[in-house]
């Protein structure tokens, strides 16, 4: 019987157009994919870190404001200099703060800055982000685990609104945060941490 030599020329061909292709939008699919779930955990971790910077900030006027009798509702300009030569901000958060040249630089996680701001009584203050990308004020205002009660908060202000009911729901929230606004925090000093 004869044999049949088949041709073994396919096998030292490259990859066709079509296979090409789908290997590169199956790499393309799975990059998308880890792209997004790492921007969803990247996005989680600065939310994280903005709650313990607002509690931080909390709990150091409170001892401060016991122990130093500091007029937080008085007109003072330079009231977060004063305040972050305190120490009331947390270390990682401070670039620069010098009194004597009145240098100041307390950028938040989103790049934009933290001040503190006097309020109309002497027991209420304001802590300020500017420059918040709306879908990160989203996320502070509606999967904040810090606990309005806990750190003395009694509202929360955007640019374009206020809400005293600080566990606001997604689509108040979403009312509420514009693109690159500020989130501002009414704080209450005398409040009960219990």
């Amino acid at each position: 019987m004869p044999q049949v030599f088949l041709s073994t020329r396919r096998a030292v061909r490259g990859f066709t157009m079509i296979e090409a292709a789908i290997v590169l939008g199956i790499v393309g699919l799975v990059f998308s994919t880890v792209w997004v779930v790492a921007s969803n955990v990247f996005e989680a971790n600065r939310v994280a870190q903005a709650s313990r910077q607002l509690v931080h900030i909390s709990e150091k006027m409170r001892a401060l404001v016991g122990q130093r009798g500091i007029p937080v509702g008085t007109s003072n300009p330079g009231l977060t200099l004063a305040l972050c030569d305190l120490g009331v901000f947390m270390p990682d958060m401070v670039e620069s703060c010098n009194p004597g040249t009145g240098a100041l630089n307390i950028p938040h996680v989103w790049g934009g800055q933290v001040t503190i701001e006097s309020a109309s009584r002497s027991s209420h203050y304001y802590i300020r982000y500017d420059n918040v990308p709306k879908s990160s004020c989203v996320r502070f205002a509606t999967g904040n685990s810090v606990s309005p009660q806990e750190i003395g908060m009694i509202s929360f202000s955007t640019s374009s609104g206020t809400e005293t009911n600080a566990q606001l729901t997604p689509t108040r929230a979403a009312e509420l945060c514009v693109d690159n606004g500020y989130m501002r925090f009414e704080m209450q000093l005398g409040y009960d941490a219990s």
